[in-house]
């Protein structure tokens, strides 16, 4: 099987009912029996798991299992397109700050911009607040980059962590999510190279949120935070 496949087989679910599909998806019973009601077929957590290009982990690496479940778990919400995909890394990037209210100076005013960017964003894409996501992500890159080519140095590892998740939120926000020519081909949620782009920044919203929380903690919060989406659409 492959992505292709997998949108062939789920694509009609995905997009007639986005909302519902995906809360199948994530193990919600009333939206499976809604789809299946429907005649449409549900979209399964271990089909999906099948497919090795989906896979978090394909060089077998020594990598903790809870964080390669996150890293899976985003990676299929492109199938959903660039809201979902955004939303898990906001949530992240929300859950990094509860677990982290204090942030030292001079990050916390970045971190700050860089969660309300991110947020502006999602309740409002457009080329306002698309702008105001590359400014604070920008600051936060311009901030580790003097420290890049040592980042097991105490001081890239610093700003690395504390920034995290909502760094990486206000980039998944900036970022081009328009399919382009040089994508496998569409839509987004068919692309894999569309899919493998646009999950790198809430993958990593999702790994940096567990520095401060644990992988299950991050879990939940994506989770609950797409099952709120997923009951305001059909």
């Amino acid at each position: 099987m492959s992505i292709s496949t997998l949108w062939s087989q789920y694509g009609e679910s995905i997009t007639s009912r986005p909302g519902v599909s995906l809360a199948a998806f994530l193990g919600d019973e009333a939206a499976w029996e809604s789809l299946v009601e429907d005649g449409l077929p549900v979209p399964e957590y271990d089909v999906f798991r099948q497919e090795q290009g989906l896979d978090p982990n394909p060089y077998g690496l020594d990598l903790p299992q809870e964080m390669l479940e996150n890293q899976f778990l985003v990676r299929c919400l492109a199938f959903w397109g660039w809201q979902p995909l955004l939303l898990s890394a906001v949530a992240s990037a929300r859950l990094q700050v509860e677990q982290r209210p204090e942030c030292p100076e001079p990050l916390s005013p970045l971190r700050a911009e860089a969660l309300a960017a991110a947020t502006a964003y999602l309740a409002a894409p457009d080329s306002e607040n698309e702008e105001r996501a590359r400014l604070a992500a920008r600051a936060c890159y311009d901030t580790y980059g003097p420290f890049e080519e040592d980042p097991d140095s105490k001081q890239a590892t610093q700003i690395w962590e504390e920034l995290g998740a909502p760094w990486f939120a206000a980039e998944s926000a900036a970022q081009d999510v328009a399919l382009h020519d040089w994508d496998a081909k569409g839509p987004e949620g068919a692309s894999s190279t569309w899919g493998n782009r646009c999950s790198v920044w809430p993958q990593r919203a999702a790994e940096g949120a567990a520095v401060f929380a644990s992988h299950a903690a991050v879990r939940e919060a994506i989770v609950t935070a797409t099952m709120e989406w997923c009951r305001g659409r059909g």
